[in-house]
């Protein structure tokens, strides 16, 4: 994907698609929730700067998650402190994600988070 005017536009409609999923990954990683919406923040800059290196659209939550690992983990050693989830919890979280992603592609990630706080 190039960055012109229509990646752009296309990355602020799936960064809005997936503001709710990226917190939730985020906070699954960290416990503090300003901390979390601090590192969402910084994933989403970082991801509108390098939107043009993102080649498939389709891989936007992936690729997201990515940014937002490695923002996460740099936010810990920031502030001394150890990163509190293993990597292989990690890669268990990421198949975990992708597969809710490919089980209901038509729903919204708010969608999801209203079923969960219906039940």
């Amino acid at each position: 994907m190039s960055q012109n005017p229509d990646s752009l536009y296309i990355f602020e409609v799936l960064a809005k698609q997936h503001e709710a999923m990226l917190l939730a990954y985020i906070l699954s990683l960290v416990s503090d929730h300003k901390l979390a919406e601090d590192i969402a923040q910084q994933s989403f800059m970082i991801a509108y700067r390098k939107i043009g290196s993102l080649k498939d659209p389709e891989a936007f939550p992936a690729w997201l998650r990515g940014i937002a690992r490695l923002e996460a983990m740099s936010a810990m050693r920031r502030r001394d402190r150890e990163f509190p989830v293993e990597p292989v919890v990690l890669q268990q979280l990421d198949e975990a994600y992708r597969r809710f992603e490919e089980q209901r592609p038509t729903e919204t990630w708010e969608d999801r988070f209203q079923v969960v706080a219906e039940c």
